[in-house]
């Protein structure tokens, strides 16, 4: 059961397990979350620099063809 929905993303926690698992569990995803949400951030902010470069890129390829 655990394989198949790894693939989705649903993490799967057999029974019977002690509460110190789920606790310790819980704090685990929690911190995972908190990567990934870091990471998002840095990516967005890398990712509109990229984007001001692309628009300024067809612009000056605009005005190439035009003044040609």
């Amino acid at each position: 059961m655990q394989q198949k929905t790894k693939d989705y993303g649903i993490i799967v926690l057999a029974k019977p397990y002690e509460r110190y698992d789920a606790t310790e569990l819980v704090d685990l995803l929690y911190a995972v979350n908190m990567r990934l949400r870091a990471a998002g951030r840095r990516a967005e902010s890398l990712m509109s620099p990229m984007e001001e470069i692309r628009i300024i890129n067809r612009a000056k390829l605009i005005l190439i063809k035009r003044l040609k």
